[in-house]
């Protein structure tokens, strides 16, 4: 393998940093710091058209990483460059609302090969949760990476057997007919570091919590953005029965406003405790997440199904106790370290974040995103016919 290039056109142009953004943003931090080690170049890379153009380097987002320095933009023209033999197409952003094939096609005829990174498939097995033009879009997303792709790599066995299944049924259909490799690769838990891309160790973060918190209220957090999946709606009803119970815990939602979630944004941005015991934070840089994190009583994490479940595992890294669904990709990743409830019984969700003890926070064990990239470069070594 000559190089590996990272397509971050998506990350690039929505400006967003969220769930897909922040793990391709730490995973090529992570490629590009470990160049030296893994003996491997690593380009953060854009497609226009057929072409293709190298950045030199992922510009930063104002909401990435550092708990002690301002974060600037980098111009993101770069050079054009001809992938071709010996190079790896790495696809893990949210392509799915771009077009990136006809790059992709021309990288492929000069003899380039293509990964790509499938998240979940939830837009195919829970439309629902979603806009109804997402599922097609998805749809055609996916058909056209199993046709090209020799690798393909998931964060949880969850979801590579949901992949599996997927590429079974192009199969039978006679959409495809080279069946791409599926491996497992779990994501990283470190998203705090300095301004030269080393992560920040919890105990020593300097992060203060965002405003109007403090570090002397009792509160719980939950973090992901607000959509269906999340479950937003149990945990509000769960802490309204705690209010008119005489609770003075405190909730606090981390997330961006998503889709299919006006109801609930209304309900969040019109209560009668937001600013009083309930907290709505809709942008969190990594530095005021990791802050909240530390002082959390408790992260609540109902959600109804995840690729992988992020939060928890930064939770879990910064030793944070964790209250979450009991559905089987959350205890793949996380194992005896969370408090899981069944999402049917609500009563048990009042009794439990109620009744949290005071506790220290234990770290539990994660893996590093420099983890992540030195087994991402072993995967592709190992693979068949990749490049």
């Amino acid at each position: 393998m000559r190089r590996l290039l990272v397509d971050v056109t998506r990350t690039v142009q929505a400006g967003l940093h969220t769930g897909i953004q922040r793990v391709v943003r730490r995973l090529w931090h992570a490629l590009y710091a470990s160049e030296e080690a893994l003996q491997l170049e690593v380009l953060a890379v854009m497609f226009e058209g057929a072409q293709w153009r190298d950045l030199g380097c992922l510009p930063s987002h104002p909401l990435e990483g550092s708990a002690s320095a301002q974060v600037t933009h980098t111009p993101y023209q770069g050079a054009q460059i001809v992938p071709g033999v010996g190079d790896v197409l790495l696809m893990a952003d949210a392509s799915w609302y771009v077009d990136p094939w006809p790059a992709v096609d021309a990288a492929l005829e000069n003899g380039a090969g293509l990964v790509g990174f499938v998240h979940d498939m939830f837009p195919l097995d829970q439309p629902q949760w979603f806009k109804p033009e997402l599922q097609p879009r998805f749809a055609w997303h996916f058909e056209q990476l199993a046709h090209r792709a020799s690798l393909l790599l998931t964060p949880s066995c969850a979801v590579q057997s949901t992949v599996v299944r997927h590429l079974d049924r192009l199969t039978r259909c006679g959409k495809i007919h080279a069946v791409a490799q599926v491996l497992c690769l779990p994501l990283g838990a470190n998203f705090l570091q300095t301004p030269g891309g080393t992560p920040v160790d919890s105990a020593h973060s300097g992060a203060a919590l965002p405003s109007p918190l403090t570090t002397d209220i009792d509160f719980v957090l939950m973090v992901g953005t607000v959509e269906p999946r999340k479950n937003h709606a149990l945990v509000l009803d769960v802490f309204e029965q705690l209010w008119q119970q005489g609770h003075l815990r405190q909730l606090v939602i981390v997330g961006a406003p998503g889709w299919c979630s006006e109801n609930m944004q209304y309900r969040l941005h019109n209560h009668s405790e937001q600013g009083k015991r309930l907290h709505w934070l809709s942008h969190q840089g990594d530095a005021e997440l990791h802050a909240l994190y530390t002082h959390a009583r408790a992260l609540v994490f109902p959600s109804l199904n995840e690729g992988f479940g992020l939060p928890l595992a930064e939770a879990a890294h910064v030793g944070c106790p964790v209250v979450c669904s009991d559905i089987p990709v959350l205890r793949e990743l996380a194992g005896q370290w969370p408090t899981y409830l069944p999402l049917d019984d609500m009563q048990q969700w009042v009794d439990t974040l109620g009744q949290l003890p005071p506790q220290k926070h234990e770290r539990a064990p994660t893996r590093t995103w420099n983890a992540v990239a030195s087994e991402l470069v072993d995967l592709l070594h190992v693979a068949r016919n990749v490049y």
